[in-house]
């Protein structure tokens, strides 16, 4: 049972940036095909990143296991950046009023999230 808590908290921490790096920098059919994609997808991986931070007691392994998902969650900040200009605002064959509640329920969940954390 001991070994659970540090597996869950490594797929969590390098899940949600892996999954983000590959929205903007991976294959194309995996690609985010909205402005608001990139920015909800960006906003739940740094949110891991800073709750497997907070959570992990990160003084009993290596300084090098903090920096891989760091490293990953900037390379996805580095393709959203390359691919922000291609990309329309909202996705095609979506209604606006959809990708708005979807994105405004997801900051919504982050913002909860974070004051339940450092509240």
């Amino acid at each position: 049972m001991s070994w659970m808590l540090p597996a869950i908290v490594g797929v969590l921490g390098i899940g949600y940036p892996t999954v983000f790096a590959l929205l903007t920098r991976g294959p194309a059919r995996w690609r985010a095909k909205s402005r608001v994609d990139v920015i909800v997808e960006g906003l739940t991986a740094s949110l891991m990143v800073v709750l497997v931070h907070e959570f992990f007691a990160w003084w009993v392994v290596p300084v090098v296991l903090w920096l891989i998902p760091v490293a990953i969650l900037a390379w996805g900040i580095f393709g959203a950046v390359m691919a922000w200009p291609k990309l329309p605002w909202l996705r095609e064959g979506r209604s606006w009023a959809r990708t708005v509640i979807m994105a405004a329920l997801s900051v919504l969940v982050i913002a909860v999230v974070l004051i339940a954390v450092f509240a």
